[in-house]
């Protein structure tokens, strides 16, 4: 199963945010203009486990979240956080 994903990711500097940009090759839809990186992206169609593996590609890659929230867009669902389950 997958849907269209919408994405909302906080990053803790400009340096993870582009390495994430360059890595998955997302495209940003736009970002809060203040002292933050928090970055909403263009809705994606994938499948609902791939957000999971997008998070330890970015563990790997040493890229660390502040907030890591996925929307499908498809079925108006709720804000699901990934980063908060256990384990992540």
């Amino acid at each position: 199963m997958g849907g269209y994903l919408l994405f909302n990711i906080e990053f803790k500097d400009k340096k993870d945010r582009d390495n994430f940009e360059k890595l998955f090759k997302i495209k940003r839809m736009f970002q809060y203009i203040d002292l933050t990186y928090d970055c909403f992206y263009y809705p994606t169609w994938m499948g609902y486990a791939e957000p999971r593996e997008m998070l330890i590609k970015m563990k790997k890659a040493g890229i660390n979240p502040i907030k890591f929230l996925s929307l499908d867009v498809g079925t108006n669902g709720d804000w699901y956080d990934e980063i908060k389950q256990k384990g992540y």
